[in-house]
Formats: structure tokens, C-alpha cells, sequence
């Protein structure tokens, strides 16, 4: 199925099988639905729609950016969380540069209005961060 899934071209799709070979599998894929493409054209727009729209055939991991964020906040740390959060070391020297930064992934997080656990832990950590970038007088004394 993957490749199907990653044919680049209705060529790549001829080399892979029949139409009905390829409609079976797609079949499959999205049961209980049926695919009702009959060329190889059909077929090849059919699964650019579905890497579009349909969760299973993304490529993209996370549904939101919201939750891609809290995802790197609350299951990683160190290095590795600061590179997946694009923190730089020009934030370690310029609070507006930092003040920018934490107030985009606040936003983004908005804890105050998504009260679930997970949101309220990723700000939580989000500003222990902050406070680690420059101390709190340079972002308003602390009270964002």
C-alpha cells in the first residue's frame, strides 16, 4: 500500500499494477467506503485527495499546531525540545526577542480557554522555559 500511496505520477501507478489491482487495495484502505475510479488518472487524483484530506494517508503527524506544540513541551526536553521549539541562542540575550517567541506558543497553547491537562502542563513548562531564556523584570516583571 505505501507504495501506491507514494506514486509520484500515473506512471508510477501503471508500474504498480492493474486498475482494478490498484482500486482493490484503495478499497481496502478506506473500507467501509468504496473507491469508484476506473483509470489510472482517477486513481492517482483520488490518492492525492486523500494525502490531503484524510488523516491515514498524511504525511503530517498532528492534526494542529496546537498539538504538535504541547507535544514537544510535555514529552521532550533539553536540547532536543529547545530545537523542536525554535528557541535560539539570540533569545538567551534579547528579551524581546524571547518575549516574542513565548507569547506566539502561548497563544498558540492558550491554556486559559483549552483547560485540559495536557494544555496546562505544556504552560506550566512553556514558562519555566521563559524563565530560563531571561529573568522575569524583562518580561514585565512576571505577570503574563
Amino acid at each position: 500500500m505505501r507504495e501506491i500511496i507514494e506514486a509520484k505520477s500515473v506512471d508510477d501507478l501503471e508500474k504498480i499494477g492493474s486498475v482494478e489491482f490498484l482500486r482493490s487495495q484503495l478499497d481496502e484502505a478506506v473500507a467501509p467506503l468504496k473507491v469508484s475510479a476506473n483509470s489510472y488518472n482517477e486513481i492517482f487524483d483520488l490518492i492525492k485527495a486523500l494525502k490531503q484530506k484524510w488523516l491515514p494517508f498524511s504525511d503530517q503527524v498532528f492534526t494542529s499546531e496546537r498539538q504538535q506544540v504541547i507535544y514537544y513541551l510535555v514529552d521532550h526536553d533539553g536540547e532536543q525540545r529547545n530545537d523542536l521549539l525554535g528557541i535560539t541562542d539570540e533569545m538567551y540575550e534579547d528579551p524581546d526577542a524571547a518575549k516574542k517567541w513565548f507569547r506566539k506558543l502561548a497563544q498558540t497553547i492558550r491554556a486559559d480557554i483549552n483547560m485540559d491537562a495536557r494544555s496546562v502542563k505544556a504552560f506550566q513548562v512553556l514558562q519555566d522555559i521563559r524563565s530560563n531564556l531571561v529573568d522575569d523584570e524583562a518580561f514585565g516583571g512576571g505577570d503574563e
